[in-house]
């Protein structure tokens, strides 16, 4: 089986990745950590995009809503958040 490599890496977290996924409609990653933070990298210029201080708890985990318009996280300190896009 053929080894596959990376393409592209973000080494810019200063606490535990907690979820990532892909937004739907841009060429874009998104990533919480457990420093209360979700960030969103461009897959082209590899650079983030957007930034949200959160919660003040870690972020568990986020969902992109299927239009990418919305994002909705919750947190270690017992929040549901809903963010625009």
């Amino acid at each position: 089986m053929e080894k596959k490599k990376e393409t592209i890496r973000f080494d810019c977290f200063d606490a535990a990745i907690t979820c990532v996924a892909f937004h739907p409609s841009e060429q874009c990653v998104m990533a919480s950590t457990a420093s209360k933070t979700i960030s969103m990298f461009d897959l082209r210029t590899e650079q983030i995009v957007q930034h949200y201080e959160a919660h003040n708890g870690a972020v568990n985990s986020f969902s992109l809503h299927t239009d990418g318009t919305h994002m909705v996280s919750v947190s270690a300190n017992s929040k549901i958040k809903v963010f625009f896009v």
